[in-house]
């Protein structure tokens, strides 16, 4: 299981994070850490008041299930030192499955095949093929359709090309 860390300072913007962070959650220095665990589609506790709770001690710790973009984690802050420790674990591989249309289009990226020439041969639009690559990659936790591939390939979800 994949585990996240990052630290803030007093005010609640992020300072460091690991690599495992980096490719769950992206780029992260410098923004309040209460923005990076908001998404429309999944309401957390996180916001501006917890993290000043968390960091005045008057919460000692914060537990949840978040959605992140290649899944679902299990969100643990803790106040330290006028400032915040965050611990994600997860996402579980099971909560960020790819549908079969999203095998099927990753699989002719992996042919070679353009955005183009996928719509045309699978008969959806040019922006639904960008949009099940991108929902492949965001599932997968890369940054690029190519370790989308490779990510997908070596958990067999793609057989031999």
């Amino acid at each position: 299981m994949d585990v996240t860390v990052l630290l803030t300072d007093e005010r609640g913007v992020v300072r460091e994070i690991n690599e495992v962070g980096r490719r769950l959650i992206g780029s992260a220095e410098g923004r309040p850490c209460h923005q990076l665990f908001h998404r429309r589609d999944h309401p957390t506790r996180c916001s501006e008041a917890c993290a000043a709770s968390l960091i005045a001690g008057e919460t000692e710790t914060v537990s949840q299930q978040v959605g992140v973009r290649a899944g679902t984690v299990h969100l643990v802050c803790h106040g330290v030192q006028r400032a915040i420790m965050v611990v994600a674990y997860g996402p579980n591989p099971t909560d960020a499955a790819l549908t079969p249309r999203e095998v099927e289009v990753l699989g002719l990226v992996a042919d070679g095949l353009t955005g183009p020439q996928i719509a045309e041969r699978t008969g959806l639009s040019r922006s639904t093929v960008n949009t099940h690559v991108e929902h492949a990659r965001e599932k997968l936790g890369t940054r690029t359709r190519t370790e989308a591939v490779a990510v997908a390939v070596r958990r067999g979800l793609l057989g031999p090309r």
